[in-house]
Order: structure tokens, then C-alpha cells, then sequence
């Protein structure tokens, strides 16, 4: 050949090696070009993520515990609890108790998302860089444990006061109002000493 001519580009399959990875599992395992994604931020995407859904669910949340809490027959349905929250309270009403509820998932999904990657990362092939099905099984269900221990069961607990404690407990209703995570409580207080 002379140097003028240029030389054909070998084919694909003889280029790439029988055991060589395709390019989405390099794109996976950090390869390609790509540094692999941070554990903070997938614990930040993870937030907001959080807070959306927050923002989305509320409504129905709020609709859901007014239906739940209606004993005198007010609400026809869903649609007629939406709309007359909504014209007599204001559209805002929709998301009472946001806070809490944004707080909770927040936290939940953030610690989630980070503590999957942190953990994917320990169980990483030190050779090879990637992680086995094995260990990203472990490593989701690590994460879940961590999300359920330090997240959701703190959120989901319930207040529950005797009834003969009921009056004398009146007084701090003013203090639950207060509490960054009292919705829930507050819907029991009101429930329970027919406030």
C-alpha cells in the first residue's frame, strides 16, 4: 500500500474482544468518558425529587383526610371535596401541611439515593470498577433499611393519649400547632378532643 492511500477501518465485530463490555455498561459502571455521579448529588436529586412529589400529592392527601375525618356527610365524593375545600378555605388550603410532608420525603428519598450509591460504591470489583447484580441487591436493600430506620418509622408514628388524659392534655394543643411535624398530630388532637 502506499502511504497516500488510506486503510480501511476494521470491522466492528472483529474490533471489539468476545468478553469487551457494551458501551452502556461502561456508561454504567463510570466508563465512557463520564465521571461516575457523586453520592451527594443523587442525595440532592434525590430531594427534590421528594419535593416534587410532595408538591403533586398533597392535594389528594389533604382531600383524603377530609373524607377520612367527615362524619356529617358534607362530602358528595373526591371532585365535590376538592372544590369545596378549595372555594371555602381558598385554593392554598389544597396544601396544608406541606411542610411536613415535603420534610418527609426529602429526607427519605435523599438519604435513600445517597446511601445506595455510597453502598454501591463499597461493593464495587476493586479490578474492574463494577458492581454485580449481587451487590446492587445489597445494596438496595441496605438503603431501604437505612431509609426505614432513620426516616420512616420516626415519620409514622402516631400519638396515642388515653381518653382519661384527654383534658388535661388540652392545654398543649397550642404547643402540637407548633411542632414542625405535628399534621398528622393535629388531626388526631382535633379528632380526639373535639376541638
Amino acid at each position: 500500500m502506499t502511504a497516500s492511500s488510506p486503510q480501511p477501518p476494521p470491522p466492528a465485530a472483529a474490533a471489539a474482544s468476545p468478553g469487551a463490555a457494551s458501551p452502556s455498561e461502561e456508561r454504567r459502571a463510570g466508563g465512557g468518558g463520564r465521571p461516575p455521579v457523586p453520592p451527594y448529588v443523587k442525595a440532592a436529586a434525590g430531594s427534590l425529587g421528594g419535593v416534587m412529589e410532595a408538591c403533586c400529592l398533597q392535594p389528594i392527601d389533604v382531600v383524603k383526610t377530609r373524607l377520612q375525618l367527615d362524619r356529617t356527610g358534607a362530602y358528595r365524593g373526591i371532585a365535590h371535596c376538592g372544590a369545596t375545600v378549595a372555594r371555602a378555605e381558598g385554593v392554598r388550603a389544597l396544601w396544608k401541611g406541606l411542610t411536613p410532608f415535603a420534610t418527609h420525603l426529602t429526607l427519605k428519598y435523599a438519604l435513600r439515593l445517597g446511601s445506595n450509591a455510597v453502598l454501591q460504591s463499597a461493593f464495587k470489583d476493586p479490578t474492574t470498577g463494577k458492581v454485580s447484580a449481587h451487590g446492587r441487591l445489597a445494596s438496595g436493600f441496605g438503603a431501604g433499611v437505612i431509609e426505614a430506620l432513620l426516616i420512616v418509622t420516626p415519620f409514622e408514628v402516631r400519638l396515642n393519649i388515653p381518653p382519661f388524659l384527654s383534658r388535661s392534655l388540652n392545654s398543649l394543643l397550642p404547643l402540637l400547632h407548633c411542632c414542625a411535624s405535628c399534621s398528622q398530630l393535629t388531626l388526631i388532637a382535633q379528632e380526639r378532643f373535639a376541638v
